[in-house]
């Protein structure tokens, strides 16, 4: 991976999952914070999110869900396990809850919880990916945290409705239009 690192050619951001080994996940952490990179990490897994470091210093957006976040935390209260991830480093907390939603939360205060839009779901396979990608889509695109979520929750909404783990059709014209149906017209907000 060193030897790599420099050959990816300009980085802006960087995304990392726990699939990695820890050694690997570790690293990249390291040089993204001396690097001054933003650095989405995505969890995938209770027992990968155990393979995250103890100091999260460098993490700008952890997307993971309530189980890996209480279990990274080791913390039983959602509210205790963010507070717990900020302890440890992560600067934005970003909390998929299924059909309850999306909780975030950020070091410079901002929280808010989002009800999840009421879909038909054919398969649930991909929409934590779909989410991620949506999620980052918004915020690199210099939407607020808030409204990330809301692009990441359109994105898992349209997997959702798919037996594919990505919606075969996605587009930003059609995670666009979904964004605008579930929460701009009357949709959940």
């Amino acid at each position: 991976m060193k030897q790599r690192w420099l050959k990816f050619g300009p980085i802006s951001t960087v995304v990392l999952d726990t699939n990695f080994p820890p050694d690997v996940i570790s690293w990249v952490i390291e040089q993204c914070r001396q690097d001054r990179l933003p650095l989405c990490v995505v969890t995938v897994s209770v027992p990968k999110v155990k393979r995250l470091p103890t100091v999260l210093s460098g993490v700008t957006w952890l997307v993971t869900n309530q189980a890996e976040a209480m279990a990274l935390a080791g913390k039983r209260r959602l509210d205790d396990a963010i507070e717990s991830l900020f302890r440890l480093g992560v600067e934005n907390v970003i909390i998929t809850r299924g059909a309850n939603g999306v909780a975030y939360a950020t070091k410079q205060g901002e929280t808010g919880a989002i009800a999840a839009p009421k879909v038909e779901v054919t398969d649930a396979t991909g929409a934590g990916d779909a989410f991620a990608a949506g999620f980052l889509y918004g915020v690199l695109g210099g939407h607020t945290v808030e409204d990330a979520c809301r692009f990441g929750m359109s994105s898992a909404a349209l997997t959702l409705q798919t037996a594919e783990t990505v919606h075969p059709a996605l587009n930003e014209h059609l995670l666009q239009a979904a964004y605008a149906r579930y929460f701009r017209e009357g949709g959940t907000k």
